[in-house]
């Protein structure tokens, strides 16, 4: 609710980004925690949750308010990348999953 409906949902890297109208929250999907490393590889714990209670937020202060105005596309070294239009903040702005970029503030 503090960040208004969620407008656009897209699949990063095995992650959901979901676009809300004033944020944009990471959510992992099946989770896993590394609770011991050795000779034989990691040793993971799975929650029992396939998504978790409280999504990363990316952006408190950027969004969008329309579905068509959030693309999913590759970048030109192979990187997926999330671009989206806010026009109440009047930004464009891009993420990678990990952060939120803002690439114009509608002036060229």
């Amino acid at each position: 609710k503090t960040y208004g409906s969620i407008v656009c949902l897209k699949e990063l890297n095995g992650d959901l980004i979901a676009v809300m109208e004033h944020g944009i929250l990471r959510i992992p999907v099946n989770e896993r925690a590394v609770a011991a490393q050795g000779s034989g590889g990691n040793v993971y714990i799975n929650t029992s949750n396939v998504l978790p209670e409280n999504p990363l937020v990316l952006s408190d202060s950027l969004g969008s308010l329309w579905q068509d105005s959030v693309i999913k596309t590759v970048g030109l070294e192979g990187y997926t990348l999330i671009y989206g239009v806010d026009t109440v903040a009047k930004k464009i702005w891009m993420t990678d999953g990990q952060t939120v970029k803002i690439i114009s503030d509608f002036k060229v």
